[in-house]
């Protein structure tokens, strides 16, 4: 739905464990990574100017938490990872520190990491269509994880676990290539959530046939034990798009048709219940945060 091409696939979902997943991958999958799909469309470097400088005072309030007018330019252009100052507060994560970024698209993250002082950045996507380099050190590899090599101190997943289908083996190569003491950060939908038990197939998180796994909370943390790594944490946050994003599908089939407006109340309603889902542990998404012991 989300591309509106009305094509059916079947999932089901283990009684034990509670993981919702695809029953058989499809063949070709480039009819649903359409070169318009977001994490390559977009290029990080092609900003410049006026338009660049405002962007880094926002995104240095972003990592950072200060500047006034970074506050307020977020507020008028939110910035997409909003949440990295949190997924980067891992004990022993500097910015020294040799981060992974799996399943990474064009990079943007780690194009906006290196522009705020990280130097040790590495991304692998093995659907991008050649490597990239960018200026500042941030280096992007058409590769899987299963072939790096190194060491790394934090390692994420930044809702790209959930479009692989080797999970067990991500997993295992991830656990390889984190240091001692290293750290996994895994954002996911998550399946054990109010959205996916009120609307089914028209949660938009399922977003079939691209998701292949959509773990339950108690699904992925005997993933990531069975790796040999721990739990440490967990975040949800989930958003009001759980809501908006399913009620078009409900509606009108996919997302992107001018009928699908809300109004201001309607909005505020559903931030509320996403706020409150997520301080129950129900919201549709989380970062769950595991360490190598």
């Amino acid at each position: 739905m989300n591309l509106g091409l009305g094509d059916v696939f079947l999932y089901f979902q283990c009684p034990v464990c509670g993981c919702l997943q695809i029953a058989e991958f499809p063949a070709d999958l480039s009819r649903y990574y359409p070169p318009e799909y977001y994490s390559f469309a977009r290029d990080p470097a092609a900003c410049w100017g006026t338009r660049k400088t405002l962007r880094r005072i926002r995104d240095r309030h972003a990592f950072t938490g200060r500047g006034v007018l970074g506050r307020l330019l977020a507020r008028r252009y939110p910035y997409r990872f909003a949440g990295v100052r949190e997924w980067l507060a891992v004990q022993g994560v500097t910015r020294e520190s040799r981060i992974l970024d799996v399943g990474c698209g064009r990079g943007e993250l780690l194009y906006d990491m290196a522009e705020m002082g990280y130097p040790c950045l590495t991304g692998v996507d093995p659907f991008l269509d050649r490597d990239i380099e960018y200026p500042h050190g941030a280096r992007i590899f058409r590769k899987t994880i299963h072939e790096l090599e190194g060491s790394f101190d934090l390692i994420m997943f930044h809702h790209s676990l959930e479009h692989i289908p080797d999970q067990q083996e991500t997993m295992r190569s991830a656990a390889r290539l984190l240091a001692d003491g290293g750290h996994c950060l895994v954002r996911i939908p998550v399946a054990s959530s109010f959205a996916w038990e009120y609307y089914r197939e028209n949660w938009v998180q399922l977003d079939a046939p691209r998701h292949f796994f959509l773990h339950s909370r108690r699904s992925i943390v005997l993933l990531a034990e069975a790796a040999g790594l721990t739990l440490s944490r967990v975040q949800d946050d989930s958003t009001e798009f759980q809501f908006t994003g399913s009620e078009l599908y409900r509606r009108e089939g996919r997302l992107n048709r001018s009928g699908g407006r809300f109004g201001r109340a309607e909005l505020a309603r559903y931030r509320r219940q996403a706020r409150q889902l997520n301080a129950q542990g129900r919201g549709d998404q989380a970062a769950f945060y595991f360490t190598k012991c």
